[in-house]
């Protein structure tokens, strides 16, 4: 889930954080239409998911990395007990935003790899009625 703060901000518009089907472009003149428009167009970076393969946890502020540059931000990252992983959101520019992606987070000066996945990281299974 987007946190207020980290993946939701002033900073950030709704369409790079997925959650645009919460903006109503068509309900009425209301002040920001325009620069909402021009963002639902071009969002510019895009949230993801990222699963890191050890153990270190990448904290809001992380450098995401491909194999040549930085491509984007941690905006909040933990471990999973649930899932056993250390997982993280991100946002990162567009070419690198498709899941399978493989990256790498600068955490404490330590290259950590990474991959962006799905969103969101856990989805419980239908409960089957007795």
């Amino acid at each position: 889930m987007p946190l207020y703060g980290h993946e939701l901000s002033e900073a950030i518009n709704p369409y790079a954080a997925l959650v645009g089907w919460a903006v109503k472009l068509d309900k009425g003149d209301f002040i920001g239409r325009e620069s909402l428009r021009g963002w639902k167009r071009n969002p510019g970076q895009t949230r993801v998911g990222l699963r890191l393969e050890g153990k270190r946890i990448a904290r809001q502020g992380t450098t995401v990395l491909d194999a040549l540059r930085a491509v984007g931000t941690v905006t909040s990252g933990t471990f999973s007990p649930t899932l056993q992983r250390s997982l993280a959101m991100a946002l990162v520019e567009p070419p690198f935003a498709r899941a399978g992606t493989p990256l790498a987070l600068d955490v404490r000066g330590h290259r950590e790899p990474a991959g962006v996945v799905e969103l969101p990281f856990y989805r419980r299974s239908p409960q089957t009625e007795k």
